[in-house]
């Protein structure tokens, strides 16, 4: 009785406050020294204190020894033992970590084993075991956390069924535990787990349930939904119990975590719908921290560390800390919401919605751009918008990230994406607007540098601004040989050459490429690089083998886009080689191929190239009888193509037809319309000679109403002045209607001068001479065109008194790139210097011609008329070594100045006493000039005069100067005749210098030195 005694007092010690270590052994004699050791333990939540103490006592009375010796109460030390296992394994657990988790598995199942042996010790006539039943509680809780979610409901059950009324427990956890575990088995029990779950949420206050557990719960339940794909049910709970589940703001920080996971996990499912439900249950950093303030300063009035809220302790410190980790986030640019957005993102690009994840990334930037992670999320909306296929967003963004992190390591890839979008999607003015911006900055050769050069040069190309392009296209195909845009560089260069009408250099480049990328599944650009070269083979007059290529186009390619623009070229080059017919058939191929549409150039322009065809004034040099067959395709063209790049090539090539049809008014208006238009969209190629055309036409109507030439060109002045439709501020169309106000008055000029009449000369050239200076005076240089700037230019440069005023027209036409005409600039420049500019000016003019001549693509004829001015200018400075060199060369290779070249290389002989030269090319030019006085006279007078002092006697034994006198004896008797009839309209030089030629030889005869030609005449006989 003592030791039952002892016993029971040990146990009701709970309380006691004693003090001492857990022994090593526990016999019957201490075993009330250990029982109250270890309740102080686990009073003092010492958990592994306790849990050795218990399990050193049931190690020394194991078996059934306990239970014999002790009765039932021997049950409550397995209990003791049991829970602080439990404990242990709860606090494990909380640590996380694969180390710490499999400790707390450990002592579940610990805990699981003390808590069936404690149920298997009931009371009895010894002692009560008050913890029997409760065993079963604790042990279903064991075997939740063990994930043995059967065995936990079976547990659970059990208890509720033997339990006694005494048998206190928290009712509302026993709910939610009965819930989870449903929630949580292999196939999920949602609907009997849900009746649990509803009855603690509605029971909620009256059991201080812990908000911990419901939303431990709630996490059960909803990953058991998205297990199911059961969406809709998960989103009636959420309706029906969104206020038991939605707790105050400051309570929701600590499972905002929670929440941002199942959220994520529905988008994982395809259960975006939920997944917005359970992101929404989350609330803003602003309102929490706000809630988390409140809360802060009201708990600051109470002295404790903590009061009382429902079932909740508000803890002063875990308060503090909340609010000081949610406002360091918030400031650091990291609240929840960009966890949340960031894994919205992620979940929506690994599930293959990337337009989804794009709005989230973009959200995270409109909304949260403190963060740390802004640069990486600002790439990702660049990679994911690119995707989408948003590019106003990509490019947007794109700048933006390359602005903000030029050191970025995802700068290359951004600025790839970017500009390879745009290129795509044929935004070039963009493209060469963005890439022209990068690419200074960028190192070379770099992959960045490889595609920002292609789509700068490529950009080009497609704009049309081909000599800006070529340097671009040039420098890619020498730095990135094996880019991976190599085969579009090549055939961007090829073609860029022949839109530039360099045919040489075009058929080189573009035969090797066909011959390089002969694959079309790999190459899409060989059918065009097929139509390229036809086209240079065509207008180098080799007609036949351009048909070759277009042959391949049409076997190989004719469903592909070039076919019909080839088609059409086919039928041009038909149509030169006389095979109207054919040619014909060929435009209505491509006319009749699609249906009539704006956007179809190539239809429009077979529609104008069939005007072309039949609307032909002449065919054979004979009349058109049928030029009425053209009208059908002109109105066609009219009704359907009004944005045609042909619009103003068919409204003069229609001319004829409908005149002949007696629609002159009409052929006039929509010739002035084409006008109109080709200058509103600033298409200034064909306007001058649509222009010229309409010109033409409109004298000729002012002719039929019998008004008078003079008047009709006032008429067509004011006309031009003030046309209809062209905009003041559009300089460059109001300054080629000026320029053909001047050719009209050009040609009057002719015919009045041929006429004699000098007062109309007089008057005509009065009207040139203002308008050029209206030119001048109300258009400012950098506004004209090429061709306006090299008309100006040329008109001062050899109709004013002060050509030095060309200058800067022909300088400001060297700044544009475009390569036709260019050298007319170079030409003009090159004249002004040599004629009246300073010596570094003419030197300055001769390092122009040498590079016109190094150039590749410079005609022979170009090439000749640079080495001519070289020659003019060296003489102009009195550099006669020069003179001589670029002389003979010049002579070697050219014909058209060899006049003019001769003089001046005579002259550079006689400057340098090269006596014999200067008399052969002097001989030369009076014996190939006979006709032409003002070459032959001078050349007679210096080759005689220096043969008679410089000269060399002949092999047969005449002296020099026999010789001299001959010549020119011979040159006076022969030429008099011809000089006294012609004398008066000579010019006093001429004529002076051939009477000098006439006294020197009479001197000569005089002078007993030779034998005259009378003397030899009197000794033949």
């Amino acid at each position: 009785m003592k030791t039952h005694h002892s016993l029971t007092i040990a146990f009701t010690l709970a309380g006691a406050s004693l003090v001492g270590m857990a022994p090593t052994q526990v016999s019957a004699q201490d075993i009330q020294e250990a029982v109250p050791l270890g309740i102080q333990a686990m009073n003092e939540k010492k958990w592994e204190q306790a849990q050795g103490i218990f399990a050193k006592i049931i190690e020394s009375y194991g078996g059934d020894r306990g239970k014999r010796l002790f009765g039932g109460r021997f049950g409550i030390i397995y209990y003791n033992k049991g829970y602080a296992e439990q404990k242990m394994a709860t606090n494990f657990k909380g640590l996380g970590g694969e180390e710490n988790l499999a400790k707390a598995a450990e002592y579940s199942s610990l805990a699981k084993e003390s808590f069936t042996k404690s149920y298997a010790i009931p009371s009895d006539d010894k002692s009560k075991n008050i913890y029997h039943k409760k065993s079963l509680l604790c042990k279903g809780q064991a075997h939740q956390a063990l994930e043995e979610y059967e065995e936990a409901i079976t547990s659970y059950k059990k208890f509720i069924a033997e339990r006694g009324p005494r048998d206190k427990f928290n009712r509302g956890m026993y709910q939610i535990n009965m819930a989870i575990c449903h929630f949580r088995l292999d196939e999920p029990q949602i609907k009997e787990g849900i009746v649990f779950f509803d009855t603690s949420l509605k029971n909620k206050d009256r059991w201080k349930t812990p908000n911990t557990a419901i939303v431990s719960a709630f996490q059960a339940l909803t990953r058991a939904m998205i297990a199911t794909k059961n969406e809709r049910a998960l989103i009636d709970f959420l309706n029906q119990n969104r206020s038991a589940i939605t707790l105050r703001p400051y309570q929701m920080v600590q499972f905002g975590p929670f929440f941002q996971k199942l959220a994520t996990d529905a988008l994982t499912a395809d259960m975006q719908q939920a997944a917005y439900s359970l992101f929404a249950l989350i609330p803003g950093t602003e309102v929490a921290l706000s809630d988390l303030g409140g809360i802060k300063e009201k708990l600051a009035l109470y002295p404790g560390l903590a009061i009382k809220e429902g079932s909740d302790f508000i803890s002063k410190e875990r308060i503090s800390k909340w609010y000081s980790d949610l406002r360091d986030k918030d400031r650091s640019g990291d609240p929840p919401e960009v966890l949340a957005l960031s894994a919205l993102a992620f979940t929506h690009e690994s599930n293959g919605n990337v337009r989804g994840a794009y709005r989230a990334y973009e959200q995270l930037e409109l909304y949260f751009r403190d963060s740390t992670r802004r640069e990486v999320n600002l790439y990702n909306l660049v990679r994911t918008s690119a995707v989408a296929d948003e590019l106003s967003v990509t490019v947007g963004y794109a700048q933006k990230f390359l602005a903000k992190y030029p050191e970025s390591k995802y700068r290359e890839p951004a600025a790839n994406m970017m500009l390879s979008l745009l290129f795509a999607n044929s935004k070039y003015e963009e493209s060469e607007l963005i890439a022209g911006e990068m690419i200074a900055d960028l190192p070379k050769p770099s992959p960045l540098h490889d595609i920002c050069l292609h789509v700068l040069g490529g950009s080009k190309f497609y704009l049309g601004k081909f000599a800006e392009a070529r340097p671009h296209l040039e420098e890619h195909l020498k730095l990135y040989e094996k880019s991976k845009y190599s085969i579009s560089a090549n055939y961007f260069e090829a073609s860029n050459l022949a839109q530039l009408q360099l045919w040489d250099q075009a058929g080189v480049k573009l035969k090797k490429f066909l011959k390089t990328y002969p694959d079309s599944t790999k190459n899409v650009f060989l059918a065009y690089a097929l139509n390229d070269l036809a086209n240079v083979h065509s207008y180098k007059g080799e007609d036949e083998i351009a048909l070759e290529n277009i042959a391949r186009i049409e076997s190989e390619f004719h469903e592909s886009n070039v076919a019909n623009t080839a088609y059409n070229l086919k039928g041009s080059i038909l149509q030169n080689m006389g095979q109207l017919d054919e040619a014909k058939k060929y435009f209505l191929k491509v006319c009749d191929s699609v249906e009539d549409s704006d956007s179809d150039v190539n239809q429009g322009e077979s529609l104008y190239r069939l005007v072309n065809l039949l609307g032909a004034e002449k065919i054979d040099k004979k009349p058109n009888a049928n030029m009425k067959e053209a009208l059908p395709y002109y109105d066609r063209f009219w009704k359907n193509h009004q944005n045609s790049p042909f619009k103003g090539l068919l409204a003069v090539a229609g001319m004829p037809a409908l005149i002949e049809a007696g629609r002159d008014d009409e052929a006039l208006s929509n010739l002035q319309l084409a006008i109109t238009d080709m200058a509103e969209r600033k298409k200034f190629s064909n306007l001058e000679k649509t222009i010229a055309t309409y010109t033409v036409y409109y004298l000729q109507a002012q002719e039929k109403k019998k008004i008078s030439p003079s008047n009709a060109i006032s008429n067509l002045k004011l006309h031009y002045y003030t046309f209809p439709g062209i905009d003041k501020k559009n300089i460059r169309a109001l300054a080629l209607l000026r320029i053909a106000v001047i050719g009209v008055y050009e040609k009057s000029l002719k015919i009045a001068s041929k006429e004699g009449n000098e007062a109309l000369v007089s008057r005509i050239q009065a009207g040139i001479n203002a308008t050029f200076k209206d030119l001048k005076t109300a258009y400012p240089v950098e506004k004209l065109s090429d061709s306006v700037l090299i008309r100006i230019g040329d008109y001062l440069r050899t109709k004013s008194s002060a050509p030095r005023q060309a200058l800067p027209y022909y300088q400001e036409r060297l700044k544009h790139t475009q390569p036709n005409g260019r050298i007319s600039a170079e030409f003009g420049i090159a004249d002004i210097y040599g004629r009246a500019g300073s010596n570094a000016e003419m030197t300055k003019a001769i390092g122009m011609m040498q590079d016109v001549i190094k150039q590749k693509d410079t005609t022979k004829k170009n090439r000749a008329k640079a080495h001519s001015s070289m020659v003019q200018i060296y003489a102009k400075q009195g550099n006669w070594n020069k003179v001589v060199e670029e002389g003979v060369l010049y002579l070697e290779e050219h014909t058209k100045e060899r006049t003019a070249i001769q003089q001046l290389l005579a002259q550079a002989y006689d400057e340098q006493k090269n006596y014999l030269k200067c008399i052969a090319i002097n001989s030369n030019l009076a014996g190939n000039n006979r006709s032409n006085w003002d070459v032959s006279v001078p050349a007679m007078n210096r080759a005689t005069e220096l043969m008679w002092a410089h000269g060399t006697a002949a092999k047969d034994g005449r002296s020099k100067q026999q010789l001299a006198y001959e010549v020119a004896a011979r040159y006076i008797k022969s030429s008099r005749a011809a000089f006294d009839e012609h004398k008066d309209e000579m010019s006093e030089i001429v004529r002076t210098t051939w009477k000098r030629i006439d006294a020197r030889v009479m001197k000569w005869e005089d002078s007993g030195k030779i034998q005259t030609f009378a003397e030899m005449e009197k000794n033949n006989k």
